[in-house]
């Protein structure tokens, strides 16, 4: 027979029992950093404030600006409390709204936004595109003392490490969230807070600034407190590296989170209703009477949802956060937690029950409620034992790895210049014969390795590129756009040299990859055009640089076709007629490139295919009495490329 999960024991459990009696408390210890810290209590009280203007509640939501520090700002938005207690029929669908197009992904060709928490965004969305603009003012002021601020964060991260000291374990997410948590003790912050559908709404304003906001400069950026909010969209918010910005506070005695999830407490749906495509995003502290515990695995806390929606006795009664808070802190500076005794050999899985009981959650309980709990721990290790594998295209050490094998092509192609041929040349005559030498074999079997692994890399990157929106796709680029130009500009190349060997045609057209198409799309798009000073400084560096467009070699290909075609019997007076105007074209592309100091001076090497063509080329102009001048053919019949270098 099965034995239970947490009886279960192996090696692998052994091998990584250090880190994960790191990871098995990190979640709780983070729990008791924010409810110890000021972040929570200032948003809190700011909603308070604002709830007991009863001004504020004759509209269905309001929202008002607090400035409780020269530096600090805090957007509190609340909710009529009747927008929980009664909602109108399909209030808990989902439905796309072109306001958050700005979230679509190639995986996700829409968002779907909750119908309540949009119907009451859009009625302040007039005034909110105001305030969206201001506090992106703001913030551009703020940046100006971030550097002043970067040393006093550095000291609290170190000291809250002190106290809570799985709070330096190597985890990005926990790290941002710490980061975003302490710089309110500096100041300098903007809180976007809410409670109820109230927290909703400050949750799609959160997503509207973040849109306009350059995240990737050390600004001080917004971060999103929501109390008791229920769930606002699907899978396509789920995926976004934004999740870090968002703090979710649950009570496990406050269904409203769960509201609009498919159980006995939904509202009336629409005939249509489409409410089941619900996933939590962000990181979720849940609270109980015993103490607290950060989640961000959305299986996990969907789950615990829709266990807190079914299972609260009594309506939609409002939730004393202020009191449970307060109490928790208390536990928090005592350390007062319950302890769990040696019931579990594996210690990861111990933590998780332990968080789970902690906030009211027995394993008794989850399967009573069908939550198959072994199933998410086993999810929940994996992902902790291997934090790049969600997010393995913006992992830097993996880079770091793919730059050596970008080495192993640049020691080739230094190799490859001594043999008159070229970096391009001298793979494709590999390509098109047998290798005689055993070793030069070897070695272009290596390069073959090289390039395929670099390849699959950025193929990958590029593919979780299209899966995030469009804002973080763009930080992404600013990240890592240099590195992949490089890759594109050495690998591309080999590529072209076997589709010609294989004996295709126009590469441009019939074979070129889509990643390729767009890494020089993203590259063009941020590039701006070389001025006169940059010019002069690539024509002293001409001598290293590689050529800059990366299907130059396909170029060259085609003109060597036309140039065929040109002097073959067999062509028509069509194919030779468009097979000239082809290599006109061609010299003024490589007369820009040669001016621009774009290409390698390689591409004259005596063995190239270049001076092939030019070869061939020039010999059918001389002996076909062509008068024809043009600014490329003096370039290479006075021999000025020999001082291109």
């Amino acid at each position: 027979m099965k034995r239970p999960y947490h009886e279960r024991f192996s090696k692998r459990h052994l091998h990584g029992r250090k880190e994960d009696e790191s990871s098995l408390a990190l979640q709780r210890e983070l729990g008791n950093l924010i409810v110890t810290s000021n972040l929570i209590d200032s948003a809190l009280t700011k909603i308070l404030e604002l709830q007991r203007d009863q001004t504020a509640l004759l509209s269905s939501v309001q929202y008002r600006v607090f400035y409780p520090s020269p530096k600090c700002t805090i957007v509190a938005f609340v909710s009529s409390p009747d927008c929980t207690q009664n909602p109108l029929p399909g209030q808990g669908d989902l439905v796309p709204s072109p306001l958050f197009d700005f979230l679509c992904t190639e995986e996700y060709k829409s968002v779907s936004i909750n119908r309540a928490a949009l119907t009451l965004f859009t009625s302040l969305h007039d005034h909110l595109s105001g305030l969206k603009t201001q506090l992106d003012h703001e913030i551009s002021l703020i940046e100006s003392n971030y550097l002043k601020k970067k040393k006093t964060l550095h000291i609290s991260i170190c000291v809250a490490s002190s106290h809570y000291p799985l709070i330096g374990c190597d985890s990005t997410l926990n790290r941002k969230t710490v980061e975003l948590v302490l710089l309110t003790e500096i100041e300098g912050q903007l809180i976007i807070t809410g409670h109820s559908l109230g927290g909703s709404v400050a949750s799609l304003f959160t997503l509207c600034l973040l849109e306009v906001i350059n995240i990737s400069k050390p600004k001080c950026r917004p971060f999103c407190i929501t109390f008791g909010s229920p769930l606002i969209g699907g899978f396509g918010l789920q995926h976004s590296m934004w999740n870090s910005f968002f703090l979710h506070v649950v009570s496990n005695q406050d269904p409203v989170p769960g509201l609009f999830l498919p159980s006995g407490r939904s509202p009336p749906t629409s005939p249509h209703s489409q409410n089941t495509g619900y996933n939590p995003f962000g990181t979720y502290l849940l609270c109980s009477e015993l103490g607290c515990a950060c989640f961000d695995n959305p299986d996990l806390i969907l789950g615990l949802l829709k266990v807190i929606s079914s299972e609260v006795a009594g309506g939609l009664q409002d939730v004393d956060y202020g009191g449970i808070l307060r109490n928790l802190k208390k536990r928090a500076i005592c350390k007062g937690l319950p302890q769990v005794g040696e019931r579990f050999a594996d210690p990861f899985t111990a933590g998780i029950i332990m968080d789970l009981e902690i906030i009211g959650f027995d394993q008794t309980k989850l399967l009573q409620h069908n939550i198959d709990i072994e199933t998410l721990i086993s999810t929940m290790e994996e992902e902790a034992r291997n934090p790049t594998k969600k997010n393995k295209a913006f992992d830097a050490k993996i880079l770091n790895h793919k730059k050596k094998d970008m080495a192993g092509l640049e020691w080739y192609k230094k190799k490859s210049k001594d043999t008159n041929n070229g970096y391009y040349d001298c793979f494709k005559n590999w390509c098109s014969e047998n290798p005689d030498n055993e070793r030069d074999s070897k070695r272009e079997n290596h390069i073959v390795l090289l390039s395929g692994s670099l390849k699959v890399y950025w193929e990958d990157m590029v593919a979780q590129v299209q899966r995030k929106p469009q804002k973080e796709g763009a930080t992404f680029r600013t990240r890592w756009l240099y590195a992949g130009t490089v890759y594109r500009r050495m690998v591309e190349p080999l590529d072209i040299a076997v589709f010609y060997v294989e004996g295709g045609t126009d590469y441009m057209k019939n074979k070129r990859s889509a990643h390729y198409k767009l890494l020089q799309q993203w590259y063009e798009e941020d590039v701006k055009p070389p001025s006169g000073d940059k010019l002069d400084s690539k024509k002293q560096k001409v001598s290293s640089i590689l050529t800059e467009d990366s299907c130059f070699w396909a170029h060259v290909e085609e003109a060597i076709l036309s140039c065929e075609l040109l002097k073959s019997a067999n062509s028509t007076l069509e194919q030779r007629k468009s097979s000239w105007d082809n290599l006109v074209k061609f010299e003024k592309y490589i007369m820009e490139q040669i001016n621009n100091y774009a290409v390698s001076p390689e591409i004259f090497l005596v063995k190239s295919s270049f001076m092939k063509w030019w070869g061939v080329y020039e010999d059918y102009i001389d002996t076909s009495n062509n008068s024809y001048g043009s600014p490329l053919i003096s370039f290479m019949k006075n021999g000025r490329y020999t001082e291109y270098r």
